[in-house]
């Protein structure tokens, strides 16, 4: 007759050390989860708008290459909490559907705006400043909520299906790249971080733009 060996279903107690420890160690790995910040992806570097939707009654349209190549960018320093928007036209109010940036470069200029910025999941909170001061402290937006303090913006983020490196922004703050700030829409493409130089130092002599922060 085959035997067979006998198993408890009692577990053996656990040593009160070893509980300890294994406390320990979840509270620690807790804490360290705690502690990191979540975001839908890494924002570092160039970007460059592809297409836009600036208000609920239009469609998303391609940027024109040929007029506004490289003419709407936003240039993120997660070191610094900054983010530089950068367009390209005749004033200030050009905006995707109008600039004739590549068109007319001795009759355009750079116009950029200064944000500080917090990131988490896949919301932005954005407050504007002006370049050369110290950025404002902006709290991480909450979840599915807009901010309390009206000079902050909550920015909505998407990925774009199928492409890599590109995300959708809905709002960008008002006025930025003809933007409502409440329902349009904006894609953006990460690009080399070199793109951002033309900002600073225009190859064909536009008027160009102080960088946010020391060491943009």
């Amino acid at each position: 007759m085959l035997g067979f060996a006998h198993y408890s279903n009692h577990s053996m107690p656990c040593h009160p050390l070893r509980r300890t420890f294994v406390a320990a160690l979840f509270l620690t790995l807790s804490a360290c989860a705690d502690d990191e910040t979540t975001t839908l992806f890494n924002e570092a570097g160039t970007w460059e708008l592809v297409s836009y939707q600036l208000d609920a009654e239009s469609s998303l349209r391609d940027i024109d290459d040929q007029n506004q190549g490289e003419a709407f960018l936003l240039k993120f320093r997660p070191d610094l909490g900054v983010v530089q928007t950068a367009a390209c036209g005749v004033d200030e109010q050009d905006d995707p559907t109008n600039s004739t940036c590549r068109l007319t470069p001795s009759q355009t200029s750079w116009f950029c705006g200064c944000f500080a910025y917090a990131f988490e999941g896949s919301q932005m909170a954005w407050k504007e400043f002006t370049a050369g001061e110290t950025p404002p402290v902006v709290d991480p937006p909450i979840p599915n909520m807009a901010s309390a303090d009206p000079e902050t913006l909550t920015i909505e983020l998407s990925g774009v299906m199928n492409v890599a490196f590109t995300y959708e922004f809905r709002p960008l703050p008002s006025g930025t790249f003809g933007s409502d700030g409440d329902r349009a829409r904006f894609v953006f493409e990460q690009k080399a971080v070199r793109t951002f130089d033309q900002v600073f130092d225009d190859l064909e002599d536009r008027p160009v733009c102080e960088p946010c922060a020391m060491g943009f």
